[in-house]
């Protein structure tokens, strides 16, 4: 739902040549450059949509500000982190997923290059094959568990795009009933009836979308009419959002949102200046940032304090200790507004899908044999349920009724989450006399009615009509749903013609008028969640989201701390438990999601015979390397054998006495001890440096830090990661013979030379 004030676009840190493939245009809009560590080169190929926190930037319709090269490891990690991943890490989805011995970091790349592919043509299906395609041969063992994963979880293949749609997978047997056809439901449905289920949604009222609702406004003569978002609207962010994708596959195109000049009216129609509505702003964000501090230095004290009384009512009733949770997940890019409204997204959702309309489900009875959902329409039976009911709705004594009960957690996270409230006026007028703004903004003097129509959107732009949308939030639009419509288009009328009167422009009377009244429908009882006074913050959302079994399943945007009160925070709840309901499924008939990855053994016998002596002489290396510098380690005469000296996060073992290596020290350093250590830099680098210059490293002021530049800087030593060359692999070889360790010049009892079996 919208929330707030005015939208903002996307983070500067995101690269321009990023926005073509996160606000997906088509493939061949870039130039691809892929990194040589895991690809070939044979081929070519709505509160957060208006909270302020400084300019960002982005554009909807694909195509970036300036065009600037980026190597495209950087564009993939990019899309990576957009849409929600670690970029360098693994989610606890993929927890498990790689054999010990094989590398996290390459796995990482794999799967960012794999995703990447995909949001460059959402149209297309990626199969496994085509996904490898780029992927050099050594590391294509990998391609399998990252794909399956991506696919697997609604990262890739998902949407719908006819050949999406068209997807080759089995027909299912198990059945699932979602409850509400909304986008969590609808999104759920979609993904799993394009993986082989048999799905079928139930839903309470006579249309699809809950909370999102187009209609159609029109005059009494049908001469004029047009297209009205009456609940959420704004698409908040297109990098990464999974609805700028549905849009891309439907071809819709989306209408960037200005937010640069939202002017600001007084009621006698004088404009708020300029200035001191970025003096406002900055007090604001000042007294966010101290809020922050107030709620860190409170602990969980903070649980009791609403953000109203940290900020003096500037926002109501939130809890000031996690009244910031989602911040850090934010879709970057331009905020847009759907021209013909977001029903366009529901009806290509729904495309196919068997959905009972007016179908309240009033009973969910569950047990390890399967569910039954009681509903105006009838009994359903299947295999598992996914609940995507409004809290809202959870919250009411004459809910649907769950049995056996809900668990004491869920019911008492239901209790503790907010529900809030935010109500329209919509107005469609003969014609356009505000201009070629996107929003402007009225500015109350009497603190109760700051919500009171305090935001303006105009539809005109998008909706095939003068539309004009009046925003009533807080306090205000809980008073609004008692206000008779006659009264409530009064005051927009009397407000207008205040705002535009002394301008000399004169305000026609509306062809229709709209009110809604999202706190009194019964499908919902509100507009979207929030974190009340009390709350636990994400671990009720948490709580809201856990299944009941392998049987009952929860999605809807208050089962998300990430993006908790937005339309995508609803729709990726939906693929995220059409993920869930598939891996229980498939758990129960025995099967493994997972793929069988290789042993450390089969991948050297699969390698070329290059790669294998490559590979062993490596493993050769890392096992010398450790012995040397193992402080444990004792030489052939059961002598202490590690390194000679250490100081902070360095360590030197002597050249041997009477070699050429005497003045010679290895030095090996551990940067995973640097605090500012680079977070991929391996954990431990060696080099060679002569005895003086180790003396002046460990008599270095200033700590590791200072000794590290020191070594890189004025001592000009190159600091290198395995393998070693040259002299620092000579002086290596001299200390391994000189100690008489193992490996040094017998090919041990391994296959490889170093000791070591074939099962890795």
């Amino acid at each position: 739902m919208d929330t707030s004030t005015a939208p903002e676009g996307s983070p500067d840190d995101v690269s321009d040549d990023a926005h073509r493939y996160l606000a997906l245009s088509s493939s061949d809009a870039f130039t691809t450059v892929w990194p040589e560590a895991v690809i070939t080169d044979d081929e070519d190929d709505e509160g957060r949509a208006h909270r302020k926190r400084g300019p960002k930037r982005g554009r909807a319709d694909g195509q970036p500000k300036r065009q600037r090269e980026v190597p495209d490891t950087v564009l993939e990690e990019e899309v990576a982190h957009a849409v929600g991943l670690d970029v360098y890490g693994m989610s606890e989805h993929e927890a498990g997923l790689l054999a010990d011995d094989l590398d996290e970091e390459v796995y990482c790349q794999v799967r960012n290059h794999i995703l990447a592919r995909w949001r460059a043509d959402v149209s297309a299906f990626l199969s496994e094959e085509e996904a490898a395609a780029k992927i050099l041969p050594k590391h294509r063992h990998l391609v399998s568990a990252a794909w399956r994963f991506l696919d697997l979880h609604g990262h890739i293949n998902w949407g719908v795009a006819p050949a999406v749609m068209a997807r080759p997978s089995p027909q299912r047997q198990e059945t699932v009933v979602v409850i509400g056809a909304g986008l969590a439901g609808l999104s759920a449905a979609r993904q799993l009836a394009n993986h082989g289920y048999k799905v079928l949604v139930v839903e309470g009222s006579s249309r699809p979308g809950g909370r999102v609702f187009t209609q159609r406004m029109q005059s009494a003569d049908g001469s004029i009419a047009a297209a009205a978002d009456l609940g959420g609207s704004i698409i908040t962010g297109i990098d990464g959002n999974p609805l700028a994708v549905i849009a891309r596959q439907l071809d819709i195109p989306l209408h960037d949102i200005n937010s640069s000049d939202v002017p600001l009216y007084l009621r006698d129609g004088s404009q708020l200046d300029a200035g001191l509505d970025l003096q406002v702003e900055a007090w604001f964000n000042q007294l966010l940032d101290r809020s922050a501090a107030l709620r860190d230095s409170l602990g969980r004290g903070g649980d009791a304090i609403s953000l109203q009384s940290s900020l003096d009512g500037l926002w109501s009733r939130r809890e000031a200790r996690h009244w910031d949770l989602d911040d850090e997940y934010e879709h970057g890019g331009s905020h847009v507004f759907l021209p013909g409204g977001n029903l366009r997204l529901l009806e290509g959702l729904a495309q196919g899908l068997p959905i009972f309309y007016n179908s309240t489900a009033r009973l969910l009875q569950y047990s390890a044999a399967g569910v039954q959902v009681h509903t105006d329409a009838g009994v359903f039976t299947a295999d598992a349920a996914l609940v995507t009911i409004p809290l809202g709705v959870l919250k009411r004594p004459d809910a649907m009724v769950f049995q056996p009960q809900l668990p004491p957690r869920k019911r008492a996270a239901i209790r503790r989450l907010g529900f809030g409230c935010l109500n329209k006026v919509m107005l469609l007028f003969p014609h356009c006399f505000w201009g070629d703004k996107d929003m402007f903004g009225h500015v109350s003097s009497e603190p109760r009615q700051r919500g009171r129509y305090y935001l303006f959107y105009t539809y005109d732009s998008i909706s095939g009509g003068a539309v004009l949308a009046a925003l009533v939030a807080g306090d205000a639009a809980v008073e609004f749903e008692a206000k008779p419509e006659a009264v409530a288009v009064g005051e927009v009328m009397a407000l207008l013609r205040g705002i535009f009167g002394p301008q000399g422009v004169v305000v026609p009377e509306p062809l229709q008028a709209v009110c809604t009244r999202w706190a009194s429908d019964p499908m919902c009882y509100g507009s979207y969640s929030s974190v009340a006074v009390g709350s636990s913050g994400a671990a009720d959302y948490d709580a809201l989201a856990q299944p009941l079994g392998d049987r009952v399943f929860f999605a809807g945007e208050a089962t998300t701390s990430r993006y908790p009160a937005t339309m995508h925070g609803a729709f990726a709840t939906g693929l995220r438990e059409a993920a869930a309901i598939m891996a229980a499924f498939a758990a129960q008939r025995g099967e493994e999601l997972r793929p069988a990855l290789m042993t450390g053994k089969e991948m050297r016998e699969a390698a070329d015979p290059g790669s294998v002596a490559a590979g062993q002489q490596l493993v050769q290396l890392a096992s010398l390397l450790q012995q040397v510098f193992d402080s444990s380690a004792v030489d052939s005469q059961g002598l202490p054998a590690g390194p000679d000296e250490e100081f902070g996060v360095f360590a030197a073992a002597y050249g041997p006495p009477g070699t050429e290596f005497e003045d010679q020290a290895l030095l090996a350093i551990n940067l995973a001890a640097l605090r500012s250590a680079a977070k991929h830099a391996p954990v431990v680098i060696y080099t060679s440096i002569n005895r003086t210059q180790l003396e002046l490293l460990r008599d270095v002021p200033g700590g590791d830090e200072r000794r590290l530049g020191m070594l890189a800087g004025e001592l000009g030593v190159k600091l290198v990661g395995r393998p070693l060359q040259g002299d620092s692999l000579r002086l290596l070889e001299a200390i391994v013979q000189h100690r008489g360790l193992a490996g040094s010049g017998d090919d041990g009892d391994g296959e490889d030379g170093t000791g070591s079996s074939d099962e890795e």
